[in-house]
């Protein structure tokens, strides 16, 4: 099966499961697609410990979602993972959101959405 594109928006992800996904050049297996979110949100930090920084302690008036998302604490989190000390990501989201995630991440990195690309798991002839 090709790559699917995080620029892909007309996926519906519901019931699919990932086995690889490819951030920048570096091709990634993987069980699941929490792992893939922590993977690609560690890359981020290490890519740009600032930037990551300052999007966890920015203020989205427009979606306060994202603060209960990324935050510097777990307080309020059901299933947090922590990036960093005191950079906690929630890890309780469906696919469909952990996938709009990555892309307010990369929108706010000025990363290309081409940059990561996810290949599926064929679970039947027909998919």
């Amino acid at each position: 099966m090709k790559m699917i594109g995080l620029d892909e928006d007309n996926i519906d992800y519901t019931g699919k499961s990932i086995c690889q996904y490819k951030f920048l050049t570096e091709l990634t297996p993987v069980s699941d697609w929490t792992s893939m979110y922590k993977d690609v949100c560690k890359a981020l930090f290490l890519l740009d410990q600032s930037s990551f920084i300052s999007f966890v302690n920015a203020d989205f008036p427009e979606n306060k979602t994202i603060t209960k998302r990324f935050n510097t604490t777990n307080t309020g989190m059901r299933n947090p993972f922590m990036i960093a000390p005191d950079i906690y990501i929630e890890l309780n989201l469906n696919t469909q959101t952990k996938i709009e995630m990555l892309r307010v991440l990369f929108a706010y990195f000025n990363i290309d959405y081409q940059d990561l690309s996810f290949k599926l798991k064929i679970l039947s002839e027909n998919e």
